[in-house]
């Protein structure tokens, strides 16, 4: 993994893209959350949005609304409504994770196909979510619409 990381692809890659020769395309962002953007020098693109949120991403949601909840109804009660603005970048950097903590906030899991897209959602039962729906508003940034 090391070799990844101090393997110098960048200006190799500079160069032949000033050459108009073809530069190999891979995903940006983290290297600790997705170790494939390793060696940088690539043609980066930022993310298949059918393959948001991830697994990983949804897990860490529940966790952090959980919290959020959690804290708001030791205030007295859950809040009938939040509101949200979902950056691209964020979304980016973190595989989707505040989309997760949206639909995590309705009650909702994403489903994904045997591919790994996530092109539906399951409503959870009320029974087994263990508190009302939350309504979100959500305003999305440029990059995000």
């Amino acid at each position: 993994a090391l070799g990844l990381i101090v393997k110098n692809n960048e200006l190799p890659a500079l160069i032949k893209a000033l050459d108009g020769e073809f530069i190999e395309p891979g995903p940006g962002g983290d290297p600790i959350r997705n170790p494939d953007v390793l060696p940088t020098g690539k043609n980066m693109h930022a993310l298949d949005p059918n393959s948001i949120p991830t697994k990983a991403a949804v897990d860490m949601a529940f966790i952090v609304v959980d919290r959020l909840l959690e804290g708001l109804a030791k205030q007295g009660e859950y809040p009938e409504s939040i509101a949200f603005t979902l950056w691209g970048t964020d979304n980016i950097k973190t595989y989707g994770e505040s989309l997760a903590q949206v639909l995590a906030l309705v009650g909702v899991r994403p489903v994904p196909d045997s591919l790994g897209r996530v092109n539906k959602v399951e409503l959870i039962p009320l029974e087994k979510l263990g508190r009302p729906r939350i309504d979100v508003v959500c305003n999305c940034s440029g990059v995000f619409r």
